[in-house]
């Protein structure tokens, strides 16, 4: 008799735990977006010209305020469409609205940073950075954001009525809506996922993104995916849609620790800066490890063809002939994912560099430098700072000095003329001009060369 009381007990028990369980776990779910959804905005991008190709003349995302005294915001670089792009406006959940001014941006991982200046008696409210490298495979995700810039709570005359850009139409008549961030939940499907090479003609060199099955849609992008505390543990940046449109639970984020690396020299400079090792590099494959003889326990990592004198790998001691199969913890799969890797080494700070040499397993340290300037082909190029650049309307980089009798300065490049083209690459940053260095050095090779020079554009076509 006591036995069957006892189990009848136990059994209330279950049934009280299985009903409190879902209450419970959906009172940690609210609280984590009350503490994180005022800080995710709605970020409009505005075109008096038709570029953006929308209907409206507008497109945008999401973004989350990370600085509520200095008014920073992180976002999408696609979000933001900086090239065609005439105005930006960060809407806040309470319907207040401001122009944003871009601050920097790093198109390969895909990372913006916009400011506002709010009013000082009405102040913002910021998210909470989590710890993403500390982010568990099944743990609960929450992604906010305004998917499709849905307007939820009707609309509500803002300040954009008064802007006109430029000479094109004016933007008069339109609206900002009042809108309240929507909410998706799932779990962590995955982590350190990697994604490397071009999608829809754009270039990203992304590691450590995090999959989730959150929902995130379009116009989610830029958006904060935080855990059950509400820290922000990845910016929303991509979905792997089903054919027709909608979300099958395959989407990717930012990891945070990633886009806090980029965001932080965002501010700093506006730009990332150029890691400098000093290697020559190819990515091991079946072929290139027959063909040098390679002792490797599989086909993967980066071969080192050459070391330059005095750099940061030669004072290493890396040589010629070496596998580099990890840096920074970080295994490297081809020479590509070598780049993502070590473009968000710190600076300057010393990292452990494994290598494989004649078959056995090294561990080198190495203390990564970053370079300011470029030479090639007779030219010298270098990153133009924030207030040099403010005197271009194209981001990129700037001649420094030319060599005479060269062949771009037969071509008529000057010191002072900003390459922002080459060929169908845009070129936004020292990084991206590096990466044409082979090719200039090439013959018989067409170049074509975009540049800027004191407010005008001249194309120069070269072998």
């Amino acid at each position: 008799m006591k036995t069957r009381i006892s189990l009848f007990m136990s059994g209330i028990v279950l049934i009280l735990l299985a009903c409190n369980g879902p209450t419970a776990n959906s009172q940690s779910f609210v609280q984590a977006v009350e503490r994180a959804k005022p800080a995710v905005v709605m970020i409009r991008t505005y075109d008096a010209y038709g570029k953006l190709n929308t209907f409206f003349g507008f497109a945008g995302g999401s973004g989350i305020i990370i600085d509520k005294d200095k008014g920073y915001i992180l976002t999408n670089y696609h979000v933001i469409a900086y090239e065609e792009a005439d105005a930006i406006f960060a809407t806040l959940p309470d319907g207040r609205s401001f122009k944003a001014t871009i601050v920097g941006y790093d198109h390969l991982s895909d990372v913006a940073v916009l400011k506002i200046n709010p009013p000082e008696d009405m102040p913002l409210q910021e998210i909470e950075w989590g710890d993403s490298d500390n982010v568990q495979i099944g743990e609960s995700a929450i992604a906010i954001g305004y998917p499709y810039l849905f307007n939820l709570q009707g609309s509500q005359q803002d300040a954009v009525s008064w802007y006109t850009v430029g000479t094109g139409r004016s933007l008069y008549g339109l609206t900002i809506e009042l809108l309240q961030p929507s909410v998706s939940v799932g779990v962590v499907s995955s982590t350190d996922k990697i994604m490397l090479g071009e999608i829809e003609g754009k270039e990203y060199l992304h590691t450590n993104l995090i999959q989730t099955d959150a929902s995130i849609n379009r116009g989610n992008s830029g958006g904060a995916l935080v855990n059950k505390k509400g820290q922000l543990i990845g910016i929303n940046t991509w979905s792997k849609g089903a054919q027709g449109g909608g979300s099958i639970g395959i989407n990717f984020a930012i990891s945070a620790n990633t886009a806090k690396k980029i965001c932080d020299q965002l501010i700093d400079s506006g730009y990332v800066a150029l890691i400098y090792l000093g290697i020559g590099t190819q990515s091991v494959t079946p072929n290139l490890k027959v063909q040098r003889n390679l002792d490797l326990p599989s086909v993967s990592g980066v071969y080192v063809s050459e070391v330059e004198d005095d750099g940061p790998a030669f004072t290493a001691g890396i040589k010629p002939g070496d596998v580099i199969i990890s840096i920074s913890g970080k295994t490297i799969k081809n020479e590509q994912h070598l780049r993502a890797i070590v473009r968000l080494l710190p600076i300057n700070k010393e990292v452990v560099c494994r290598v494989i040499r004649d078959g056995i397993l090294q561990e080198i340290t190495l203390r990564p430098t970053f370079t300011s300037g470029i030479i090639s082909s007779g030219i010298r190029v270098a990153q133009p700072n924030r207030e040099t650049a403010k005197n271009y309307t194209h981001r990129g980089v700037i001649i420094t000095d030319v060599e005479q009798e060269s062949l771009l300065a037969k071509e008529g490049l000057m010191p002072g003329d900003l390459i922002y083209q080459i060929n169908h690459k845009k070129i936004h940053t020292l990084e991206d001009y590096n990466t044409f260095q082979n090719m200039l050095r090439q013959e018989n090779v067409k170049i074509k060369m975009y540049i800027e020079r004191k407010g005008w554009y001249k194309a120069i076509e070269f072998n």
